[in-house]
């Protein structure tokens, strides 16, 4: 009997997340209506929000254009905030929608939205010639890094896990009498604190990562005076060919020394675990 019900206990903690999942759409031209799933959401049974969209737009510029790439790039960052903010419409904007489809369960929120996205999200398969294939090699986009460490900030951080890690991890502020939606994913009461993943093997793609985590972490502390802002960074993982990473490292350490003479702390790790631990000891410092 004892047997049996450690079986049980064992089973139930493999299936311990359930919720409802949605895949994201967009449709690029309304005259031919054809529609491209561009991301995938669950809303777990606890009421949590998680979403992964597309981040790689290679498919998207074989498909259509060069242009294009804006456009479905405009398009995942619209659907990301709000429903990160609003939770899921049926219709986000006149050319994004929520798809529902359905009852999910799995291990994790992570887990479960790796296994949609694979399935359902065509346009995020990686392109990459036999020839030049790198082995080991793996692209972490800012919303897998993010879902990948809630589960070990909510233990860290306990009771105060809310407050350093709001619902909704963009936040409005006006600058220069403009309105600015920033990614500021962590906050404590002087400071706040963005993510960046420059796990890619694009360089440009990288570059454009460092400048939009830098530019929001400057506004936000312009605006709201706060002296322990931060920037929690992912660096690549083994695998990248020598002269992308060469060039990535490279980016990496002319970052760290700006962001350090604007006094603003960066903590970088090639680990997701490491990395929650460096937010979480930001967040618990007086």
């Amino acid at each position: 009997m004892h047997k049996l019900n450690k079986i049980l206990e064992n089973r139930e903690k493999t299936q311990n997340v359930t919720g409802t999942w949605y895949a994201i759409q967009w449709q690029p031209d309304i005259a031919t209506k054809e529609i491209l799933n561009i991301g995938v959401g669950v809303k777990t049974s606890d009421g949590s929000v998680y979403v992964q969209m597309l981040d790689l737009f290679e498919r998207v510029e074989c498909m259509y254009s060069r242009d294009m790439i804006f456009h479905a790039e405009l398009a995942c960052n619209v659907a990301r905030e709000i429903i990160m903010s609003q939770g899921f419409k049926e219709q986000i904007a006149p050319q994004i929608r929520c798809d529902k489809r359905g009852f999910t369960q799995g291990i994790s929120s992570v887990q479960i939205l790796n296994r949609l996205y694979d399935s359902v999200v065509s346009l995020g398969k990686i392109r990459t010639p036999k020839s030049h294939k790198m082995k080991g090699f793996s692209t972490i986009n800012r919303d897998t890094l993010y879902n990948g460490m809630q589960e070990k900030l909510r233990l860290e951080l306990a009771l105060d896990y809310s407050f350093h890690v709001p619902t909704d991890p963009f936040q409005i502020l006006n600058h220069e009498g403009r309105q600015h939606k920033l990614y500021l994913p962590f906050r404590k009461e002087k400071g706040s604190a963005t993510l960046i993943s420059t796990a890619y093997k694009d360089v440009q793609r990288v570059k454009s990562n460092l400048f939009d985590g830098s530019r929001d972490v400057q506004i936000a502390r312009d605006e709201l005076s706060h002296k322990e802002n931060a920037i929690f960074l992912m660096l690549p993982g083994e695998g990248l060919e020598s002269d992308k990473l060469t060039a990535i490292e490279n980016d990496i350490d002319k970052f760290t020394w700006y962001m350090s003479k604007q006094r603003i702390k960066i903590e970088c790790e090639s680990s997701e675990d490491l990395l929650a631990d460096r937010i979480t000891e930001w967040c618990s410092a007086a």
